[in-house]
């Protein structure tokens, strides 16, 4: 894994907490701006206009931000809490702006800009209105059909899905997308992305057929690998499959082994210190780990963290309950691999016979499917997660 976390994406992640920190996420800004500076260049005129739209923008996601944060911090510097604690969010001037810019994008239909500014304005879009995403994916895909360099930028679309309803509109999306582009890279790229949606639908069957047959049209050893990997999650990684054991080292050197674990749940948490919504989980972790004192319950932190010696002083500042692990190939860390770890935080809830019985459980519910599977009932219901509205803390 390559990254480099922009402004704007930290800015992305704070603002659409429901969208994890991924390979294709951590990459989807500095992609997409290359995508868009490979097509015809705008006018000045155009190309002037949007770059103050792209100003304001960034003022008004100031103000936001700005106003979102005194929700946490009021002028006395003091926390709210309870029920004292605003609930409504403030205006977003970013909507405005947003509108601007789609204006800009109309007017220039049907011309060598149009790819330009309709990739531009999508990602702006991203963090704004989540609910119209696929509709506006669905101009991109119009504007940039056959345009070679679209391929990447669609690999990252499976990194934009929430898991809402619109899922199956999502993955017919881009099978019309593979069927209607004249383009190799395109075509291999929307399968791999409609697959992964599949796969999050539950759709197995069709999930494994759409990655084999990438694999076997892929010359792009990088995606084929990446198909593989998916595969191996199909076959090996669903809920009520036993969790592949690992052998790793925690970060005082100490062996961690899966399966001496067996008679407790476990949660597997992947992380890393650059991951704004991992550092959010750590108060829910310990929350959890106090209310579940003296039941067999454990966490093993999986840091994908590359710098051992950064990690350490991260975990002095912010003391993560459980067995804390690290491996010196940092983002390519072996147990993210074979769990096929794509996106930051994620989870596996294991349970004493070393079977996954979850993934990616709202960890403000945690204690609550902990308690479940000691008392050999049935998972709650794994609502959506209360969403993080400020700046989480950073060591």
């Amino acid at each position: 894994m390559e990254i480099a976390v922009s402004a704007l994406m930290e800015r992305t992640c704070l603002l659409l907490p429901h969208i994890r920190v991924s390979r294709g996420w951590v990459l989807l800004l500095s992609s997409t701006i290359w995508i868009a500076q490979s097509f015809a260049a705008p006018p000045p005129d155009l190309r002037e206009e949007f770059a103050k739209l792209e100003s304001d923008m960034s003022a008004a996601e100031d103000t936001y931000l700005a106003a979102l944060e005194s929700l946490d911090q009021p002028e006395d510097g003091r926390p709210h809490s309870g029920e004292n604690k605003p609930q409504v969010k403030p205006p977003d001037g970013r909507v405005a702006v947003l509108k601007r810019m789609d204006a800009l994008v109309d007017s220039a239909t049907g011309s060598p800009d149009a790819a330009f500014l309709t990739l531009q304005t999508f990602l702006w879009s991203v963090g704004i209105e989540p609910e119209a995403m696929h509709r506006r994916f669905q101009k991109v895909m119009k504007v940039c059909v056959d345009e070679s360099d679209l391929a990447e930028f669609v690999l990252q679309v499976p990194s934009l899905y929430d898991g809402s309803e619109a899922g199956q509109d999502w993955a017919k999306s881009l099978d019309q997308l593979a069927n209607m582009s004249k383009n190799e890279q395109v075509r291999l790229a929307s399968r791999f992305a409609s697959a992964r949606i599949f796969l999050e639908l539950g759709r197995l069957p069709d999930a494994k057929k759409s990655f084999e047959d990438v694999i076997k049209q892929a010359t792009d050893p990088d995606l084929q690998r990446l198909a593989k990997g998916f595969v191996f999650e199909v076959e090996h990684l669903q809920v009520g499959m036993s969790a592949p054991d690992f052998q790793t080292k925690s970060l005082d050197g100490k062996d961690v082994a899966l399966q001496s674990f067996r008679g407790k749940i476990v949660l597997i948490d992947f992380w890393a210190t650059w991951c704004p919504n991992c550092i959010s989980d750590i108060p829910r972790h310990k929350e959890t780990v106090s209310r579940l004192s003296g039941k067999p319950f454990e966490i093993i932190g999986v840091s994908v963290d590359a710098d051992r010696e950064a990690l350490a002083r991260a975990l002095k500042v912010l003391t993560p309950p459980g067995v804390q692990t690290w491996d010196p190939k940092g983002e390519e860390n072996p147990i993210a691999e074979l769990f096929n770890v794509q996106e930051l935080p994620t989870s596996f809830l294991i349970d004493r016979d070393g079977a996954i019985r979850a993934r990616d459980y709202p960890t403000d519910r945690l204690a609550e499917a902990v308690e479940a599977l000691l008392d050999g009932k049935p998972l709650p219901p794994a609502k959506p997660q209360d969403p993080i509205p400020s700046a989480p803390a950073k060591p």
